[in-house]
């Protein structure tokens, strides 16, 4: 039934409906009824105003109240979230102040540093950075504060306590308050010493082997599936008379003999599928004056492990040579 014929029902006669209101806004109301006509005057109504303006006073704060509780409970449960991550990580991480100060960091940036955490935290972070390699840091966090700026990456050298060096790769983020405002950088630090030693390590030996490529006593060149040649030395340009940039615009085919043309293709493709690990042969070259030239060959295909399985690499030395060596050996 509608509300007036169920008060019509009961026997009320009058009746009075109070909003309640928080911060501008009706969230409710309370309604009376009363079985005389008339039954509220203007006092009674005041009152009853007041006591709905009180009532809604309490129910808004209970609100209030719950909505914070529940707020701090959730920011504990971040915190102690955070908290955990941030100790049992597998990496090294910082919280850094924007004037460059550690403020906390966990166990594993202590080991790689060989620091006890008493002895990080409230430490300028450029304290225990390379000399040559400060200043990424201190831009972010600068830039940071103009806004300018929300996360970077970079890799830098630590200086550890007994003085040596930690190559780290650092992931950078910043951590803001409520109103946004920058508070602190976390850091993300991976020791990534080990790689950067392999990766020393390889580019000695790749200097040691141009190095060796280059000024070796027998012509060396490298040839890709369709005979081009990719690198040659010094020796094999002499060999034929050729610049080397003459010669990687060119394939093995244009200085051989039109005779072994066939012969050396045949071999190749043994070479690339694994019939043969070498070939080993005398092949008539032309030299670039147009006269001939007869080194020993020695052909193999380029392991896997050193580039395109489909690249051979090759050894020339003219026949005089290896009969001078040849002989030179004999008398010894």
């Amino acid at each position: 039934l509608p509300r007036r014929a169920r008060a019509i029902q009961h026997g009320f006669q009058s009746s009075i409906a109070l909003a309640l209101k928080s911060e501008g806004e009706i969230f409710g109301a309370i309604a009376m009824y009363a079985r005389e006509a008339d039954a509220f005057d203007a006092e009674e109504i005041a009152l009853l105003i007041e006591l709905a303006a009180d009532i809604a006073y309490g129910i808004g704060n209970l609100r209030i109240r719950a909505a914070r509780q529940q707020a701090e409970q959730t920011a504990r449960e971040n915190e102690r979230r955070f908290t955990e991550f941030f100790e049992q990580a597998a990496v090294g991480m910082t919280r850094v102040s924007l004037d460059g100060a550690l403020v906390e960091v966990n166990q594993k940036f202590c080991d790689m540093l060989g620091y006890r955490r008493d002895e990080l935290v409230g430490r300028a972070v450029k304290d225990i950075t390379h000399p040559d390699d400060y200043g990424t840091g201190a831009q972010f966090r600068a830039k940071v504060s103009q806004g300018e700026m929300k996360a970077a990456s970079s890799e830098k050298r630590f200086i550890r306590k007994d003085g040596t060096e930690v190559w780290a790769r650092r992931s950078l983020a910043v951590a803001r308050d409520d109103a946004g405002n920058p508070q602190y950088v976390i850091s993300v630090v991976e020791d990534i010493s080990e790689r950067k030693r392999a990766e020393d390590a390889l580019r000695a030996s790749e200097e040691t082997l141009r190095a060796t490529f280059s000024q070796a006593g027998v012509g060396i060149f490298i040839t890709s599936p369709d005979q081009r040649y990719l690198q040659v030395n010094d020796k094999y340009c002499n060999m034929l008379g050729y610049t080397r940039e003459e010669l990687l615009q060119m394939s093995s085919a244009d200085v051989l003999h039109p005779d072994a043309v066939a012969d050396v293709h045949a071999n190749r493709s043994k070479l690339i599928r694994g019939e043969l690990q070498t070939v080993n042969h005398e092949r008539q070259l032309f030299r670039k004056d147009g006269s001939r030239v007869k080194p020993i060959h020695r052909r193999q295909r380029i392991p896997a492990t050193l580039g395109n399985r489909n690249q051979g690499t090759g050894f020339a030395q003219p026949t005089h040579e290896v009969l001078h060596e040849s002989r030179r050996h004999a008398r010894v």
